[in-house]
């Protein structure tokens, strides 16, 4: 799953069809998950970065904004994520060679 988060708008319905309907990413507070398994998948990635979308960021596992008031910062790039344990598997993976 990809999680997406949309925080100029929340209520975000992105895409051609109707709200609740499988050609639409529907955001709840903010949040949007898509299914990597889903056939449209290709598609609705395509759209996050559309001209016009407002700003949607494509969140790394466990990843949380950070306002959140569990959130732990990482050091190297400042993304906050839900626990220490999170923060640290991040800096494993993504600065391990920094």
């Amino acid at each position: 799953m990809v999680t997406l988060l949309c925080l100029e708008t929340p209520g975000l319905h992105l895409g051609p069809g109707v709200p609740g309907s499988k050609a639409v990413i529907d955001f709840v507070n903010g949040y949007a998950t898509i299914d990597e398994g889903d056939p449209l998948f290709a598609e609705k990635v395509s759209w996050v970065g559309s001209f016009g979308c407002p700003t949607i960021r494509v969140l790394d596992e466990g990843e949380v904004p950070a306002g959140d008031p569990s959130a732990e910062g990482c050091p190297v790039c400042g993304k906050t994520f839900a626990s220490k344990r999170q923060v640290d598997g991040h800096i494993l993976g993504a600065h391990r060679n920094q």
